[in-house]
């Protein structure tokens, strides 16, 4: 479940289909409300997830991912990383997601 509606106090209420309570993330400019799969892989892209008290600098280009709260596969596929590499649309989880060539190795050991 990603929301892009409401606020962390909200999210911290929310829960996933699972019953399990979300999270609230920054991912580079945008605040979300993820579920437990979603923030383990926010967290590999830089995001900042719960109480976090860090803040953390985004070790891969978030060119890509930002796609994944604006765009579908087609408009991912169109987009090109900090690079010029294309962007590649993922499943991963039960979240579709646009990432570039550094973030599918990641995506890939998560699952």
């Amino acid at each position: 479940m990603i929301s892009l509606q409401g606020d962390e106090s909200t999210c911290k209420q929310t829960k996933d289909a699972n019953g399990a309570s979300c999270e609230w993330c920054t991912v580079g400019t945008s605040d979300l409300c993820l579920n437990s799969d979603q923030v383990q892989i926010a967290e590999q892209v830089g995001a900042s997830c719960g109480d976090d008290s860090l803040e953390v600098e985004d070790p891969y280009d978030p060119s890509c991912i930002m796609i994944s709260l604006q765009g579908d596969e087609s408009t991912c596929k169109q987009t090109k990383d900090a690079n010029g590499a294309s962007c590649e649309w993922c499943t991963v989880g039960t979240s579709d997601l646009c990432l570039n060539s550094d973030q599918v190795q990641i995506a890939e050991q998560v699952g």
